[in-house]
């Protein structure tokens, strides 16, 4: 009876350790995004990323912590590594510059290997298991055309994403009743297999506007790759 009570008590320690280590890690990717927004130095916390033990990142074990740690590293990176051009480099995006967990990431990586879950990005172990479409409406590239920034909160999370998915579909979407058609955001056009591997987009449409546009003809938003940096709102 005694080594089982010993056993058990050892096991929910370890379970409270880890619990405690993903909640600083979480914390640590909002404070960083946080201390940019303010304009402050960043150097201990990047430094305090960069040192971390590679195998910590898998203790962010479900979508949710996963979708909030990455959301808010990519869009706190985003800002202190894009520059204030008139147009956004494009090659910013491939090129291998965050320092994480002593491994050098690229924005590709954290967008399309981790928040999306491709697997020829070889990051499995640490990516999200199931596609959340609404990361399209909270990354934010650096472009007029992207989703403004959010702090993102793992226990406030669905509700945020819900809420910036509306923000973003009721503040770009075009519907002309008399002519059938709208015209939407050319990111339906790029991750249309995002989106429809959970909803059809003029159902997805007409959710968040409330109008009914099956059958409308559908337009896409050109994406204009302006630069607009510091573009902050809370959800």
């Amino acid at each position: 009876m005694k080594v089982c009570f010993l056993i058990i008590t050892v096991y929910l320690v370890g379970c409270e350790t880890k619990q405690d280590f993903e909640s600083q890690l979480l914390n640590t990717s909002k404070d960083l995004l946080l201390e940019v927004k303010r304009g402050n130095s960043t150097d201990s916390i990047r430094l305090e990323l960069a040192q971390l033990d590679s195998t910590k990142l898998e203790q962010l074990n479900d979508d949710t912590s996963k979708l909030t740690f990455w959301l808010n590293i990519y869009n706190a990176y985003y800002q202190e590594l894009g520059k204030r051009d008139s147009l956004v480099d494009l090659s910013i995006f491939k090129e291998k510059q965050i320092l994480i967990a002593n491994q050098f990431w690229s924005f590709d990586d954290i967008e399309h290997g981790i928040l999306r879950g491709k697997e020829e990005y070889g990051y499995n172990a640490i990516s999200v298991k199931h596609l959340d479409y609404r990361i399209h409406f909270a990354l934010n590239c650096g472009a007029e055309s992207c989703p403004p920034i959010a702090t993102y909160d793992k226990a406030k999370l669905d509700n945020q994403l819900e809420v910036a998915t509306n923000w973003f579909v009721n503040s770009t979407t075009e519907i002309d009743v008399e002519n059938k058609t709208i015209r939407i955001s050319e990111i339906f056009d790029w991750f249309a297999e995002d989106f429809e591997a959970t909803i059809e987009i003029p159902e997805l449409i007409a959710s968040y506007t409330g109008e009914d546009v099956q059958g409308f003809e559908v337009e896409y938003i050109p994406w204009s790759w302006e630069s607009s940096l510091g573009n902050f709102r809370e959800f």
